[in-house]
């Protein structure tokens, strides 16, 4: 925007809140009209200065440790694939669901569970069958790991602030709850180790200040095994089991 002439984005910026004004009213009739202006304004409308204030401050992250560790990844990256090229045999491109389904079904003859599918589910059953299987979900959840989060977030930090600035975005869910994206920090995993590297690198920016983590655990599954009183879900969530990787054993069997 910087570089455009004022009076060329004087009206642009004019309409911008022309259009604002105009849809104003149209969205209000319709939240009566849906009984739902109450919850905008005593809920949603008081929400928005906190979610202001959280996007201006930001949260400070060291870049120098995701950049360590990053080429640390990178390093495991480049020997897990030397040892699974060695392991198929020929070389190909892991990442490919189809050239990976190749060497498994076709070349090494593992035993297709649901036909030709290369899930993590899948790979974690055809573990008992070859060594290559493990490997391979070794790399991807490193290689997720490094172009997810150790790679991109650097890019995020702002220059002056030393800090990331997530938006917060505050109606883009169903269920109500809120999402972060550029970056999306609300997903930075935590189960694994490495992943809990990553977490490390989110500090307080001075000793005077420490951060406090508090986060409800598949909140509205929880609900929902409750009201439906099912007993493997609700198994599943006591102990601790990744739920998505229970929930694709389910639908496997």
């Amino acid at each position: 925007m910087d570089q455009v002439a004022l009076a060329d984005i004087t009206f642009y910026a004019a309409e911008d809140a022309d259009v604002v004004i105009e849809l104003t009213d149209i969205f209000l009739k319709e939240l009566k009209k849906q009984e739902l202006y109450s919850y905008f304004k005593d809920i949603e409308i008081d929400l928005l200065p906190v979610l202001i204030d959280m996007q201006f401050h930001g949260i400070f992250v060291d870049r120098n440790y995701l950049l360590s560790r990053s080429e640390e990844i990178g390093i495991k990256l480049d020997a897990l694939e030397k040892s699974i090229i060695k392991l198929a045999g020929k070389e190909f491109n892991l990442n490919s669901s189809q050239q990976l389904a190749e060497i498994l079904f076709d070349q090494l003859n593992l035993p297709m569970i649901k036909k030709r599918s290369t899930a993590e589910a899948i790979l974690t059953k055809l573990k008992e069958y070859h060594e290559l299987p493990s490997l391979i979900l070794g790399y991807r959840k490193l290689f997720k790991l490094k172009n997810t989060y150790l790679d991109p977030i650097p890019n995020n930090i702002n220059e002056i602030t030393n800090r990331v600035h997530s938006s917060f975005n505050q109606t883009m869910t169903a269920t109500g709850r809120l999402s972060t994206s550029t970056p999306n920090f609300q997903n930075i995993p935590i189960r694994t180790e490495d992943g809990k590297e990553v977490r490390k690198a989110i500090k307080a920016q001075s000793d005077d200040y420490q951060i406090l983590s508090a986060d409800y655990s598949q909140i509205e599954l929880r609900v929902m095994a409750h009201l439906s009183k099912d007993e493997a879900l609700t198994k599943a969530l006591n102990s601790g089991e990744d739920i998505h990787t229970f929930t694709a054993k389910m639908s496997l069997m």
